[in-house]
């Protein structure tokens, strides 16, 4: 948990006063945000489920979803559904990988207390 709260302030930080265009033009703040996301979903993975119980207002699954390799593990098991059903995957069980759709794709509210 202490990750996920050393992350959120920074990624906050990073898109204080910006919007999406200025998101997509400054590298650094384009590099840095998925970061921070991508931490925090890494964490989100192993936050245990006496403490996701306490703390049930994140959606812990959107959030540990929302890095490449959620995407990668949504696409993933996507294509073992439909090779097990013979139906194609749609697009957005997919998800995306790009940096802008990771901004745009969990709230990054307050952080969770510290245990």
């Amino acid at each position: 948990m202490d990750d996920i709260g050393d992350s959120i302030l920074p990624a906050r930080d990073f898109v204080a006063h910006t919007d999406l265009a200025c998101f997509e033009s400054d590298p650094r703040t384009h590099d840095a945000v998925p970061r921070c996301l991508e931490i925090i979903s890494e964490a989100s993975r192993h936050v245990s489920p006496e403490a996701e119980a306490r703390h049930p207002e994140p959606p812990w699954k959107q959030i540990a979803d929302a890095s490449p390799r959620g995407a990668a593990m949504r696409c993933a098991e996507a294509r073992a559904a439909s090779a097990s059903t013979g139906i194609a995957p749609r697009r957005s069980a997919m998800g995306s990988s790009r940096p802008s759709a990771m901004f745009a794709s969990v709230s990054v509210g307050s952080a969770p207390p510290r245990p």
